[in-house]
């Protein structure tokens, strides 16, 4: 490079305060020519313009976390859990008396006076439709529901079926047919584990699910069972009480043990399986009606 025909050049932008190096990179290595770099757009720092007084100054909002799906989890922290009684899937305010019986409003007098008195024991329902109230897991029960819909009912004598209550409860499949044969409003969920009885007050229904632990367990046949049924609901229209009419005479299983998931099917194996049947426990306690013949 011929730097004496280029000092004048060089001087010039050393008179800009550019460097020597920087400014002798710019001549290009054939003599005669001036190159000059494309220039690089500079980045200059960002900067939050001032707040003024008496405002508030802006946040940008916290990132979202990605769920495992690799979408954005845009639920609200701040969102309130449901409280007792409310629905938060509608957002309804907490279940009061007031909308209770609104919400009723229609359904037979008994089906009323079944819904108020279960209330006044347990507490608000946890749900309510057009066709059902619910009350979910009200100790001992796994559940209680009112039913609009009332089903005519023969045994042991004339009314009408619209309450349920539920316990957890082993079902052995060999005694499935003997617990029906018993009483027609027991219902069974062997593989969830749920056994509930149907009636329409709430100690014909401790009566119904006291009688059938008794069958399920080998303390009663089904014979026996329905006819202590009536017995015990007789006696009663004569105003005497009786401990199956008061509260559970058992402890209701856990629920792991009153679930069945059954097994895969295997052709070798015969249909009855005698594995899923839990044998009789004889009552020890004096005070337990579960033994055969109690009065």
């Amino acid at each position: 490079m011929n730097m004496e025909r280029n000092s004048p050049i060089l001087a010039s932008f050393a008179a800009l305060g550019v460097g020597a190096f920087a400014a002798a990179s710019l001549v290009s290595a054939e003599p005669g020519r001036l190159t000059l770099p494309i220039a690089q757009p500079t980045t200059q720092p960002t900067t939050q313009p001032a707040t003024q007084p008496g405002t508030t100054p802006q946040t940008r909002p916290a990132a979202q976390p990605e769920r495992r799906d690799g979408m954005t989890d845009t639920t609200d922290r701040n969102t309130p859990r449901a409280q007792p009684g409310q629905d938060m899937r509608t957002n309804r305010p907490p279940m009061t008396q007031q909308t209770l019986d609104a919400a009723m409003q229609g359904w037979d007098p008994k089906q009323q006076d079944a819904i108020r008195k279960t209330a006044a024991k347990y507490g608000m329902p946890t749900e309510v439709t057009p066709d059902t109230i619910l009350w979910k897991n009200p100790a001992p029960f796994k559940y209680i529901c009112v039913e609009r819909e009332m089903v005519d009912h023969r045994f042991p004598m004339p009314h009408r079926d619209f309450l349920r209550h539920a316990v957890a409860h082993r079902i052995p499949a060999d005694k499935v047919s003997a617990l029906i044969a018993s009483d027609g409003s027991l219902m069974v969920d062997r593989t969830g584990g749920l056994l509930s009885a149907k009636c329409d007050t709430e100690p014909h229904n401790l009566l119904s699910l006291n009688l059938a632990h008794d069958v399920l367990t080998g303390a009663r046949t089904a014979d026996e069972a329905r006819a202590e049924h009536a017995r015990i609901a007789m006696a009663e229209k004569k105003g005497e009480s009786h401990p199956y009419l008061e509260r559970l005479q058992f402890q209701p299983d856990s629920e792991a043990a009153a679930m069945d998931p059954d097994a895969p099917y295997d052709a070798s194996r015969p249909m009855n399986r005698d594995a899923t049947s839990r044998p009789a426990t004889p009552a020890t306690n004096p005070n337990d009606r579960r033994a055969p013949g109690g009065k």
